[in-house]
C-alpha cells in the first residue's frame, strides 16, 4: 500500500482557490444523494447539473430569489436563508 498524505496548507498551495469549490461540489453530490427527490436523477443527469454548477458568495441582505430567477436552483451550503 502506498499512502500520500498532504496537509491542508499543501493542498491549498497545490489547488489554490479551487479547494473550496471542490469541497462544496462534493457536498452538493452528497446532498443530491441524500435528498428524496434529487436522488432519483440518474448519474448522467446529476453530472450535467454539476457541470453547470456555479458557487457564489452572497452578501448579507442580498436578494437571492426573485421573479427573474425562477429557472435557478439555489442551494445554501453555509449560512442561513431568511
Amino acid at each position: 500500500m502506498i499512502l500520500l498524505a498532504l496537509s491542508r496548507k499543501s493542498t491549498q498551495e497545490i489547488l489554490g482557490d479551487k479547494i473550496q469549490y471542490l469541497a462544496f461540489r462534493n457536498l452538493m453530490r452528497w446532498a443530491f444523494e441524500k435528498d428524496k427527490i434529487l436522488c432519483k436523477l440518474i448519474a448522467m443527469q446529476r453530472e450535467k447539473v454539476f457541470s453547470q454548477l456555479n458557487i457564489h458568495k452572497i452578501k448579507q441582505g442580498e436578494e437571492i430569489i426573485n421573479a427573474d430567477k425562477f429557472h435557478t436552483i439555489c442551494v445554501v451550503l453555509e449560512g442561513v436563508l431568511i
